[in-house]
């Protein structure tokens, strides 16, 4: 009986230290507890969720490309930023600014003869017409004033522009004669037809190269004009009067 005692009391001192070795506490053996698994998987899944809404947010900030090309193209201006070099643009700026300063300095009371180099010219009619056998507002009064700063030798430049193309053939006469020297032959002097380029049978306006003369600046000129155009057809002309440089 004493021996069996002994060896239930060997056998438990040996399995004693066994269980007394696995603890949570020991550093080769830790277990995670699953709570903090769970904590680190849902601070991961924020992190990625707070990306995702800012790129989310920076998408919809960005506007769509093709509506920008759309809103270019219709204001006049290639789609693409590159197809105007700086040289460019800068000379287009300057061509506008010219037009500008162009029309600034027209004479207002007379649109269809604006002022040119200083000379301002003014008509008092802007417009005649023609028949088989008349002419209306045949006689014109003019002056022309030298703005320019210094005397100079003035060249005009005279023309009938017809409101509808006419063939030459229905103008049987578009002469012009005025009271300056070289222009004031009795008979008056036959204008020179331009046509369109691509139609050599249509004529659109008659002009006259006016002998210069010379006027001191500020000083002005009066010139009387008279037209002598007859037409097949009834025809509505345009006139135009302006200082040229030869």
């Amino acid at each position: 009986m004493k021996r069996i005692i002994i060896i239930i009391a060997v056998a438990l001192l040996s399995v004693l230290p066994l269980t007394g070795c696995i603890t949570d506490d020991s550093p080769d053996n830790t277990i995670t507890p699953l709570s903090a698994e769970l904590e680190n998987l849902k601070t991961t899944v924020t992190t990625h969720t707070t990306k995702i809404a800012k790129l989310e947010e920076d998408v919809a900030r960005k506007a769509d490309s093709s509506r920008v090309d759309n809103l270019v193209t219709s204001i006049g201006q290639p789609a693409s930023v590159d197809a105007y070099t700086r040289a460019e643009v800068d000379a287009k700026i300057a061509a506008l600014q010219a037009e500008i300063a162009a029309i600034k300095t027209s004479d207002v009371n007379n649109p269809a003869n604006p002022a040119t180099g200083g000379i301002v010219i003014n008509i008092d009619k802007t417009q005649l017409y023609s028949t088989s056998n008349e002419t209306g507002n045949k006689d014109v009064s003019a002056t022309v004033k030298n703005n320019s700063g210094s005397g100079k030798n003035i060249t005009l430049y005279l023309s009938l522009t017809s409101l509808s193309p006419i063939e030459d053939s229905k103008i049987s006469t578009c002469k012009a004669k005025s009271t300056l020297a070289g222009f004031n032959t009795p008979e008056g002097i036959e204008g020179t037809k331009q046509h369109m380029l691509d139609v050599a049978t249509i004529t659109t306006k008659v002009v006259w190269i006016v002998p210069s003369f010379y006027l001191d600046n500020g000083a002005e000129k009066p010139i009387w004009l008279q037209f002598d155009v007859k037409t097949t057809e009834t025809a509505t002309w345009t006139i135009g009067l302006k200082a040229v440089d030869l």
